[in-house]
């Protein structure tokens, strides 16, 4: 699996640089536990990769998810693979973007899975956004995150200081395969704090601090960790 990544990488990277309107991405993530809607899956440091291609506002996406410890019985293993084949286009002080994600769980005992998403953002004061995620496999339900961000310059670091701002909200038929609970809810909230650094051209560190809770009262009784705290570190390389 990782020859496969590293050659995907590659060749990614080698047509981003045949190509002037074509940009590749990739990220390499560090954080001490993998959380998902408020949902706390890895209690331990995990490796998140991931890989984009874009070119004219149409994007492939590859990410990963890899335990650093025995959390789940197994070390080092790949836990997840999301596929993301998605398009953004921009009309006046809006933007929009969909597509679908394809949820792979290797090694592990979960069944594959599929979202649809559209998403809304607006070029305002703490550019808000809405992003509609309709699963049609498993769950069959829908989610709905609410998301706000402010940034802040810090010119003298060559950095700035970005606050993130996520409200989730589930149907019945999504919370109650995720969560357990037969009853649509404001699921979960997500607090972060960003500080990107460009260490050279291309090439940024982002240290982040994130904080997630689960808020429906029947969600909160179902998990014993409702509340996570998250430290993260990741490196970004832009072709």
């Amino acid at each position: 699996m990782t020859i496969i990544l590293l050659a995907v990488f590659w060749g990614f990277a080698s047509l981003a640089e045949a190509y002037e309107n074509v940009s590749f991405t990739a990220n390499a993530a560090f954080n001490s536990r993998y959380v998902w809607r408020g949902i706390r899956l890895t209690d331990c440091w995990v490796f998140q990769p991931s890989i984009t291609l874009d070119y004219s506002g149409l994007s492939f996406d590859v990410w990963g998810n890899m335990d650093l410890g025995n959390a789940n019985d197994k070390d080092f293993c790949i836990s997840e693979l999301d596929y993301t084949l998605g398009y953004f286009f921009a009309a006046g002080s809006y933007s929009f973007s969909l597509g679908v994600i394809f949820y792979n769980y290797p090694n592990t005992v979960y069944n594959a899975t599929t979202e649809l998403y559209l998403n809304l953002g607006a070029d305002l004061p703490l550019s808000p956004s809405i992003c509609v995620f309709r699963e049609v496999d498993e769950a069959d339900g829908t989610y709905v995150s609410l998301n706000l961000e402010y940034i802040l310059p810090l010119k003298n670091w060559h950095s700035s200081f970005d606050l993130d701002f996520s409200l989730g909200i589930g149907t019945k038929k999504h919370n109650e395969f995720y969560y357990g609970v037969g009853s649509g809810a404001v699921a979960d909230l997500l607090l972060g704090v960003n500080m990107p650094f460009q260490i050279r051209e291309g090439m940024i560190i982002t240290p982040s601090l994130s904080y997630t809770t689960l808020l429906d009262g029947e969600i909160r009784r179902s998990f014993e960790d409702d509340r996570n705290v998250i430290f993260g570190l990741t490196f970004s390389t832009t072709f």
